[in-house]
């Protein structure tokens, strides 16, 4: 494993809780027909997410339309990106849609196809906000948007700040579109200079080659094909493409975002030696909510993303547990005095999350103190 940050955790503090709750899972997965993993069904509905995908794609491609009949076509292929992206590229990436290595790695290879690179998101994502989960300069979810979206107290603020629970919605929706035109390319030069990927490497040249290699590829099937192949205008094409990273966009960004980014998730700062004063299983619970934990259609369209408590402790177990494994956490968190946090619905959450970013857009002496916030309600 390449160099990662100075921060480390006092597993003392819940080594208990978390023997217990490991424990439990276990004796719950042992007794699952397909283990940890999903069976078919994974494998269903990764078609279904990729026909809603592509079928528009295809459709597109193969006949004249106005652009009043092609927009919704793009925003079907935004929400089809959204729902590949966290149904089969996240739990791929993190080696939990299959039992099997190969059948992973095959999945994870969906990151390309909607524009990501594969190892700049492990690790930013398994590495740098899994481990450093809501820590202020370590946990690199923090930092998106900075300088225009401060989402941490240890961000410093500046006057643009006060407007950001109004423009950030919006800006929410650039996600995908600067995955594939910029943020990559960024975070690749930075990993590559502080030691920080996923994996070891040691070929520069050739994880550059394959970053541009795949980014080639996303724009020949996205742009290329149909500006060359769409019986329609240039310009209503690039507005359509635009319009499917506008929605995946903000799709994606909001599934992540309502699970760390609300008045009641804990920030904490390392101390001077790079100390966390909790066990990395506590600091999860401290730092993740659930949002939404009674809905199958969203819990089916997220992959299991609004159960982010259960997604932060047991990464490789497929989603289609953690409704589950739920209250096992919650019972085991409450026997050891450790918070569960969690919204009863989207509108919650959206609301919750609304609350935290005009708290951190206020000047700092104005802020109300995060300990006095009150709890998300029963």
């Amino acid at each position: 494993m390449a160099k990662s940050p100075s921060v480390h955790f006092r597993a003392e503090r819940d080594a208990p809780f978390f023997q217990v709750l490991k424990a439990r899972v276990r004796a719950y997965v042992t007794q699952q027909p397909a283990g940890r993993s999903s069976g078919r069904r994974g494998a269903g509905k990764a078609l279904v997410c990729f026909a809603i995908l592509l079928l528009p794609y295809g459709l597109l491609l193969s006949r004249p339309l106005p652009f009043w009949a092609q927009a919704p076509l793009w925003m079907i292929m935004g929400l089809g990106m959204a729902l590949v992206g966290a149904n089969v590229m996240h739990e791929a990436c993190h080696g939990a849609w299959s039992r099997h290595r190969g059948l992973n790695a095959l999945a994870s290879l969906s990151a390309y196809l909607l524009g990501a690179d594969k190892l700049v998101w492990q690790t930013s994502h398994n590495i740098l906000h899994h481990r450093y989960t809501n820590i202020p300069g370590h946990d690199i979810d923090l930092d998106a948007g900075k300088g225009i979206l401060r989402f941490s107290p240890e961000t410093p603020w500046r006057p643009l700040h006060r407007w950001q629970h109004l423009c950030a919605f919006a800006l929410y929706s650039l996600l995908t579109l600067t995955w594939v035109l910029l943020t990559d390319y960024l975070k690749q030069r930075r990993f590559a200079a502080e030691g920080l990927f996923y994996q070891k490497q040691t070929h520069l040249p050739q994880i550059w080659a394959r970053l541009i290699f795949y980014k080639i590829v996303a724009y020949f099937i996205w742009l290329v094909i149909p500006l060359w192949l769409m019986p329609a205008p240039a310009w209503q094409t690039l507005a359509g493409f635009l319009l499917m990273h506008l929605v995946a966009g903000t799709l994606l960004t909001l599934i992540f975002q309502l699970a760390h980014l609300t008045p009641v998730n804990a920030m904490p700062v390392p101390d001077a030696e790079g100390g966390i004063d909790q066990g990395w299983a506590g600091h999860q619970l401290h730092t993740t909510a659930n949002w939404a934990m009674h809905s199958p259609l969203l819990n089916w369209a997220c992959g299991g993303l609004n159960f982010q408590i259960e997604h932060h402790l047991f990464p490789y177990i497929r989603h289609v547990h953690y409704p589950e494994l739920a209250p096992i956490v919650q019972q085991t968190a409450e026997e050891y005095g450790l918070p569960y946090y969690a919204y009863d619905t989207l509108g919650q959450a959206l609301r919750a999350h609304y609350q935290h970013l005009r708290l951190m857009g206020r000047r700092p002496a104005e802020q109300a103190v995060r300990s006095e916030m009150p709890p998300p309600p029963d």
